[in-house]
Parts: C-alpha cells; sequence; structure tokens
C-alpha cells in the first residue's frame, strides 16, 4: 500500500531536503524579501494590489518546499528534470493561492458553524474565560468535531494538490508530456489522504513525546522560562542569548517539519510514478552509457561431408 511505501522511501527524500535545506532557507528568505519590495513599490500606485501580492508570495511560500521536495523524490528514482527551479514560482502561486483560498473558506464556515454550536440557548460571551466556563461537554464535542473537520479539509486539500505538484517540480506529467497545471489533481485520494494525515499527526506526537523528554532532563520550568527568555528578548529587556533547550527544540522542529514535508512528497512521487506506468524519462545510468563492445564472430567454411573428407586424406598420402 502507497501508505507503508512512502514511509521508508520518506526518510531518502529527507536526508537530501536536509542537505539542501540551508540553500532553500536563504531562497525563501529572498523570495520573500523581493515580493515584500515588490508589494511596497506596487502598494505607492495601486494599495490594494501590493495586499493581493503579499498574499500570493506568502501562500506559494508554503509549495516551494513541497516542490523542492518532490523533485528530490523524483530525482531519488532516476526521473530526470525538464525544468529549472525558475519555474516553481508560477505553480507555487497557483497551488498556493488555491490551497489557501480553500483553507479559509472552510475555516470561515467551520468557525461559523462552531459559533452556531455553542451559541445555542443563549450568546456568545466577550471574554474568552468566560466563554470557556460556560461550555458544557456537549459542547466540547461538537468544538471536538468542528477542528476535525477543519483538520479534514486542509488534509484533503493537500492530498489532491501532491500529484499536480510531483508533476510541476519536473515540468512532466506522468505520460510523459509538458506539465499542465491541475493535471490528475485528486490521484489517489484517499490514499495520499492517510499520507497527509499520517504526517501532520506523525509530526506532532514526536514533538510532544520531545517536549515530554526535554522536561524530563531540564525540569518541569524548563519550557516555561525559554518562553519567557524568548519574550525578554523580543522586547529587549535581556540582550540575545542562546540555551541548549532552545537549540534543541529548534533543530527537533525543523526536522520532524521536514520529515512530515518528504512523506507528503514520497506519498506524491510513488502516486506520480504509478500513473506513469514507465513513460517519465530517466537518467541514463553509466551501465546504458558504457555499452560493452560487441564481441568479433569467427566465421568458418562450409562444412565437408565424410566422403570429402577422406578423398582430401588420400590426396595428401599421395603427395
Amino acid at each position: 500500500m502507497l501508505v507503508f511505501q512512502a514511509f521508508p522511501f520518506s526518510l531518502s527524500v529527507l536526508w537530501r531536503y536536509v542537505v539542501v535545506f540551508p540553500v532553500l532557507l536563504v531562497a525563501l528568505i529572498v523570495y520573500g524579501l523581493i515580493g515584500g519590495i515588490l508589494s511596497a513599490l506596487i502598494g505607492l500606485l495601486i494599495p490594494g494590489l501590493s495586499v493581493l501580492i503579499s498574499f500570493f508570495v506568502g501562500a506559494s511560500s508554503g509549495v516551494i518546499p513541497m516542490l523542492v521536495g518532490s523533485r528530490l523524490g523524483l530525482q531519488a528514482c532516476e526521473v530526470s528534470p525538464s525544468n529549472s527551479y525558475r519555474k516553481f514560482v508560477f505553480p507555487a502561486v497557483i497551488y498556493g493561492a488555491v490551497e489557501a483560498i480553500g483553507i479559509s473558506v472552510a475555516a470561515a464556515l467551520i468557525a461559523a458553524l462552531s459559533i452556531g454550536a455553542v451559541s445555542v440557548g443563549g450568546g456568545v460571551p466577550e471574554d474568552p474565560a468566560a466563554f470557556f466556563a460556560t461550555l458544557t461537554p456537549v459542547h466540547i464535542m461538537m468544538l471536538s468535531g468542528v477542528v476535525i473537520l477543519l483538520f479534514a479539509a486542509i488534509c484533503a486539500l493537500r492530498a489532491g494538490f501532491l500529484v499536480p505538484i510531483a508533476a510541476a517540480s519536473i515540468g512532466r506529467d506522468p505520460n510523459g508530456r509538458p506539465y499542465t497545471p491541475f493535471n490528475h489533481f485528486g490521484a489517489f485520494f484517499l490514499q495520499l489522504f492517510a499520507v497527509v494525515a499520517i504526517s501532520f499527526v506523525g509530526a506532532v506526537f514526536f514533538f510532544a513525546l520531545f517536549i515530554v523528554g526535554l522536561t524530563a532532563i531540564y525540569g518541569p520550568s524548563a519550557l516555561v522560562d525559554e518562553v519567557q527568555l524568548i519574550g525578554e528578548m523580543t522586547t529587549g529587556a535581556v540582550p540575545f542569548s542562546v540555551t541548549a533547550p532552545m537549540i534543541a527544540t529548534i533543530v527537533a522542529y525543523t526536522l520532524l517539519a521536514s520529515w512530515a514535508f518528504s512523506y507528503q512528497c514520497a506519498g506524491g512521487v510513488l502516486a506520480y510514478l504509478r500513473l506513469s506506468g514507465g513513460a517519465v524519462r530517466k537518467t541514463p545510468s553509466t551501465e546504458t552509457l558504457v555499452q560493452p563492445a560487441p564481441q568479433p564472430t569467427t566465421s568458418s567454411g562450409p562444412k565437408m561431408s565424410s566422403e570429402e573428407l577422406r578423398a582430401l586424406r588420400k590426396s595428401r598420402e599421395f603427395r
């Protein structure tokens, strides 16, 4: 099953992703700076358009890592890309915008549903503490269901885009033709939905285990002290400093987030390869580049009969 096959393959994608992560991080920072400068300049002429550009830049920044991970996964399977990294911007903007709009609409509908659920029989208190104090077990169950619906909507949107993202990462559809936006959207939906859900839940679960282990090592108040220290550094109350728990938390969060991306990319790549059926062009290996020299064939004359052989021997005897 694709869900289980994607797990070992995600580790192959992960180590490649970790290698290119510093370059990717710098590229995303530069991309954000260029988008911010462009948005500010255009905002001087058309203020409303600057908001739209900022939205597209922010939305596409979340898809670019998926494109990079999918490309690394396909290259690990010896599938050669036909496009450059510069061509990631257009599909990242399209898919990022559609995904962000879809999640926003789903969140708005689900938020309205949750407010309606908890306000049955009375208004919603303005004070958050009073609001949570008035919740009954039935309300808590309703809100939990709403959160699950929102999580399912996020997973469904991401699962639908995994195969198109894999195709966009190398510039070719699974049939070997040039990349077509939204082609095979929703392919292998149920299996990829499970991959996305497992990646999110697994990352949160292992990060929670890490926090528990960190608390056991440094004490229950370690996290509270770290949060207070970060807050004081942001306000300038204390000079900037780095502690071991802070570094460990950043490294753990980065690795788990990278694994979640890698697992999703691995699922999309495997689905893409199944749809391709061998139609995509693979990078030639050294075995195909160096062909063995053909062996010379020894030619022999026509075979002689037994009578001819006896006559030949007799003629040699009389010489």
